[in-house]
């Protein structure tokens, strides 16, 4: 028996099917460590569920920008909407925090590190 071209294409789409469902289709994702935030007066509340891809480290890119201060203490104009530091510090994503600033450690909670 001579199938035609377009049974012969439903019976290997049909194997080829039958196959990945026998076999599972794993997907590996890659371990992502941290997320990298950078305030501005649009973005000063991060918010996302980025501990379910595995992330446990935020990377605050800059305290100041354009001469307006993300955190007290640096002696130049405050933001008009300060980040919650410490809502953001007790995000599960947010486990260990770092800084890119030359200040000692900007962010105002336990286990911020300097780099």
């Amino acid at each position: 028996m001579t199938l035609s071209p377009a049974l012969r294409f439903l019976r290997t789409l049909a194997f080829a099917l039958l196959a990945a469902a026998l076999g599972g289709c794993a997907v590996t994702v890659p371990h992502i460590e941290g997320v990298l935030w950078q305030p501005d007066n649009e973005n000063v509340s991060p918010k996302g569920k980025w501990d379910q891809l595995g992330v446990s480290h935020l990377l605050v890119q800059w305290s100041v920008v354009d001469g307006i201060a993300f955190i007290e203490g640096t002696g130049l104009a405050p933001s008009a909407k300060p980040p919650d530091w410490s809502r953001i510090g007790a995000e599960p994503w947010a486990r260990v925090r770092r800084s890119t600033s030359s200040h000692k450690c900007p962010l105002p909670w336990p286990g911020c590190l300097s780099q």
